[in-house]
């Protein structure tokens, strides 16, 4: 997946959280992130790829309807604080919603929505 800048630093940001909280991919998600550029912030942005491919069933239900987003969050705006209310009506994340609605709004609810759902085996 080809990112701009702001997508790119998105993820950084996420990924600096999610290493700040203490979070760390599980397998197998952890796999590759061991092997990866050990630069700052390629790996904060694999460790943020990694935690959304991990939590892409507890995301895409919160905010995707099949390969469209939530018809309440479009009619809502897709702001950022719509998105993070969604989100923490299914809990359990490692970080404030906030952060994660806000990467994922800047990298396009429509285009996570229209990607296929992540599967354990394509995590490597």
């Amino acid at each position: 997946m080809t990112q701009n800048i702001s997508e790119m630093e998105a993820l950084e940001q996420l990924g600096q959280a999610l290493a700040d909280a203490g979070w760390s991919p599980a397998p197998p998600y952890a796999e590759p992130f061991d092997k990866r550029d050990s630069a700052e912030p390629a790996q904060s942005r694999w460790r943020a790829m990694s935690f959304l491919k991990e939590y892409d069933p507890k995301i895409r239900a919160a905010i995707c309807d099949g390969t469209t987003v939530k018809p309440e969050i479009i009619a809502g705006g897709t702001t950022v604080a719509l998105v993070a209310q969604w989100l923490s009506t299914t809990g359990g994340f490692p970080i404030p919603v906030a952060m994660i609605a806000n990467a994922l709004v800047i990298l396009g609810l429509t285009k996570f929505c229209r990607m296929p759902p992540k599967a354990k085996s394509e995590a490597g």
